[in-house]
């Protein structure tokens, strides 16, 4: 039996082993916080490696979750009451999670994956929610709003921030942007390079294109490769 299995059946009997272990590591892990006063960090079941935060604002929230490992993820919070929340078992490298403005929250569900360079965007009172067993790939945006105003002729903006949201078990291509509005349902897959710019109601479904449209239906994935019949 390896020294990887020994030390999972480990933490698992004796929860407050991961605690222990936690703090260990963390503290040799390089890692940076500044403006958390008058804010709360919840992390202490959680290994992070060269990971900053930066809020600017009152009342806000990160909650990481047990056996969550993180490597080089920033969180930049400006703004107030805002909340990130991320679940057990979470693995994400590289990865950034900004808010702008308040009450906004991005929450990532239980043995979610995010590899390399993966930016989460909220903005005006908005929400990205992930759910459980996702599968984002490198280079991926998500974002609830545009950033900056667009106007009719007449002074009005017409572009107001939305909501994103993921069932569980989505598996996000390569190079995808999930904008403002995006819902996909569960067991789908968004493929390399797609825009998903509105909510699709079938799961077991395959999203792609520019704007992304319904590829297909009634499928499912695995992160394994299968062996193709025939």
């Amino acid at each position: 039996m390896s020294v990887f299995s020994v030390g999972k059946r480990l933490l698992n009997k004796f929860p407050f082993l991961t605690k222990i272990a936690a703090l260990g590591y963390n503290l040799l892990a390089m890692n940076s916080f500044k403006g958390i006063k008058n804010n709360s960090i919840s992390r202490d079941f959680a290994f992070m490696k060269n990971c900053k935060i930066r809020i600017n604002g009152t009342g806000n929230q990160i909650i990481i979750g047990q056996k969550s490992f993180l490597s080089n993820c920033n969180f930049v919070i400006t703004g107030n009451n805002n909340k990130i929340v991320l679940d057990d078992m979470i693995y994400a490298d590289k990865c950034s999670f900004c808010v702008e403005d308040s009450n906004n929250s991005i929450e990532i569900g239980e043995g979610t994956h995010i590899f390399g360079e993966c930016e989460l965007a909220a903005m005006e009172g908005t929400q990205i929610k992930l759910g459980e067993g996702c599968l984002v790939s490198s280079k991926t945006v998500f974002r609830t709003g545009d950033s900056h105003s667009i106007l009719d002729l007449e002074g009005n903006r017409i572009n107001p921030s939305k909501n994103i949201i993921l069932g569980d078990r989505i598996w996000v291509g390569q190079r995808a942007s999930i904008l403002k509005g995006s819902v996909i349902r569960d067991d789908s897959v968004v493929s390399f390079g797609a825009i998903v710019t509105k909510a699709f109601d079938t799961p077991n479904a395959i999203i792609g294109g520019v704007p992304a449209k319904l590829l297909k239906d009634g499928i499912s994935w695995c992160s394994q490769r299968v062996k193709i019949n025939g």
